[in-house]
């Protein structure tokens, strides 16, 4: 059965990017679509005729003439390919699972069982709870009906499939009404919704203030309730259709790498589409549906957008699931464009290898796999510079050529070894910067950031002499530097553009650069001084000096794109088909 049997799609993205109107395209919109889309065959073949028609004439014309016309009859030829995956395919049943719904069932849960004076001392969660609690038991969703849902769930007891849509189903209807817990301000009931989706990722409970230490075994709780829900509905669906047993799932929206984690450790048929879409066109719609100000947007944004994972792994950490996805999408355009490119990227998920990667995907995943050679501990970025089609530089954030990388210093290195051979500031400095890298000495055999223990030293010595009581300290040893001056690495864009300089690959004005961040303020200087025209870029949240500042203020336009298309994590996987085509058309 394969990818006829089973198949899970997952979106991601930023607030107001478009995942909910994703995942109801799937699970109310796709059959019509995929008829219309399948509908325009006998056009499609005929534009393909008359493009062929048209070659001879075309001779004596330019080569930007020919490449653009190739460039368009593989648009034509490759919207065929699509159509012959497509075709065969009819009355697909996505059913649509949303964490939202998830997480307003753990709510209901905990504003039952709950007391009012014991919902924590958070005033927005004991209105949410006190709300919760009557709107819920107005809808007969007792604290009996939720444990039934909870017992079927866990017990996978098929014969109540039935009791527990109708409760799922009521709670997403009830969406709206509960958002008018805080007296309909869209703004504070939305950010008290990202607070109590952190408490359960954190406790397990909604209400998080009230029960003591934290505990970070539950940062999948959302993602496992939802797999009950998926394996009960499954299970229900196979038992009553013995022949059909295509069982297609669509969820929105995961909000934490942990959630996608659990569900790429369990369904190998999990496809997870990362949502682009421009700041300024989702605090439109932010306006428009949810009544939010600029400002609201941004705070939203903000929260959605994550900080350091480490440091707040139970939080929402968009930045991080956008990282994750297989595939990538930009709705920047109408909704029958976002639609037609969700229905193509299923083609290939149906169809693996019906099409070749685009020079975008191609160069990209080239990025995303020399990235992997950087010796940074932080994060790995990788870069490639093409011209005319051609790859001519790639690039990776690393020391320079005859430095050791931070992957390979330990700090037991920097307590053995002298100043002379293994340096770490001026001569004065290095004594005290060794006592903050080493530390207590007991994690000798671990890997140091030289950048973040330089600026802690820094931060220290700026500090000696002065009289700070233990509770200022504490917030200063919470500080974070993020000097890139004191960082020993070249920046992935900054390597490729040096290695095209060392190789004579020629210059690079027009050139188009890949990269797997949005480059930082450095780079954007020497992107923009070396002629660079085009910057292709995986980020959700491009928001830096670079594009707020150096960008509009050159006089030369330069085009900086979202990268939209597969990404590395499911390269091979869509575009590798399981038999050549040749072999495959024999056989089926």
């Amino acid at each position: 059965m394969g990818k006829d049997d089973f198949l899970i799609i997952g979106f991601t993205g930023a607030f107001c990017s478009g995942c909910t109107t994703g995942a109801k395209f799937f699970s109310e919109k796709i059959n019509e679509k995929l008829a219309n889309f399948v509908s325009a065959k006998d056009e499609i073949n005929s534009n393909i005729v008359n493009y062929y028609r048209r070659v001879p004439q075309q001779k004596n014309e330019s080569r930007n003439t020919a490449s653009r016309m190739k460039n368009e009859l593989l648009q034509f030829l490759r919207e065929r390919q699509f159509i012959k995956s497509l075709e065969k395919i009819h009355d697909l049943r996505f059913c649509r699972i949303s964490l939202t719904t998830i997480l307003n069932f753990f709510i209901i849960r905990d504003s039952l069982e709950t007391s009012d004076e014991f919902l924590g001392r958070d005033e927005d969660f004991i209105r949410i709870g006190s709300y919760y609690k009557r709107i819920a038991l107005e809808n007969d969703l007792t604290i009996d009906a939720i444990n039934e849902v909870q017992d079927a769930l866990e017990n996978r007891d098929i014969k109540k499939v039935d009791t527990v849509n109708a409760v799922f189903n009521k709670i997403s209807e009830l969406r709206d009404s509960f958002s008018g817990s805080l007296d309909k301000d869209n703004y504070k009931f939305i950010r008290a919704m990202q607070k109590i989706g952190n408490n359960l990722r954190r406790s397990g409970k909604s209400f998080f203030d009230q029960y003591g230490e934290e505990k970070y075994n539950n940062l999948d709780i959302l993602a496992h309730q939802a797999c009950l829900y998926l394996k009960l509905i499954r299970a229900d669906l196979k038992n009553k259709n013995k022949e059909d047993h295509r069982t297609y799932f669509v969820v929105e929206c995961f909000r934490n790498p942990a959630e996608i984690n659990y569900f790429r450790k369990r369904f190998y048929e999990f496809y997870l589409f990362s949502v682009f879409r421009d700041q300024s066109k989702r605090v439109a719609t932010g306006k428009r549906l949810h009544n939010l100000t600029e400002f609201e947007c941004d705070a939203i944004d903000k929260a959605d957008q994550g900080k350091d994972y480490i440091d707040y792994v139970y939080a929402q950490n968009i930045k991080t699931c956008v990282n994750l996805a297989d595939i990538a999408v930009t709705n920047n355009k109408t909704p029958e464009d976002y639609e037609k490119q969700l229905l193509k990227y299923f083609a290939l998920i149906k169809s693996p290898g019906c099409v070749t990667p685009t020079h975008e995907e191609r160069n990209m995943l080239l990025a995303y796999s020399v990235s992997l050679n950087s010796t940074c501990i932080s994060r790995q970025v990788g870069a490639v510079i093409s011209k005319n089609g051609y790859v001519i530089g790639v690039g990776w954030n690393d020391v320079e050529s005859f430095n050791i990388g931070c992957l390979y210093r330990y700090k037991r290195d920097v307590s053995t070894i002298e100043a002379e051979f293994f340096p770490l500031g001026y001569k004065d400095d290095h004594e005290s910067i060794k006592t903050t890298i080493i530390g207590d000495g007991l994690k000798l055999d671990e890997n140091f950031c030289y950048k973040d223990e330089y600026g802690n030293f820094k931060k220290n010595k700026s500090m000696q002499g002065e009289d700070i009581t233990e509770s200022c300290q504490n917030i200063i040893n919470k500080i974070k530097t993020k000097s890139l001056q004191e960082c020993r690495s070249l920046h992935a864009e900054e390597n490729a553009i040096l290695q095209v300089a060392r190789t004579h690959a020629g210059n690079l004005e027009d050139a188009v650069i890949y990269t797997t961040t949005f480059p930082c303020e450095l780079c954007t200087k020497k992107i923009l001084q070396v002629g660079i025209s085009k910057i292709i870029y995986c980020e959700p949240y491009p928001k830096s000096i670079s594009n707020s500042v150096f960008f509009p203020e050159h006089l030369r336009k330069i085009e900086i794109v979202p990268f939209d298309g597969v990404k590395s994590p499911s390269f091979f996987r869509l575009f590798k088909s399981f038999l050549s085509i040749k072999d495959a058309q024999s056989i089926f």
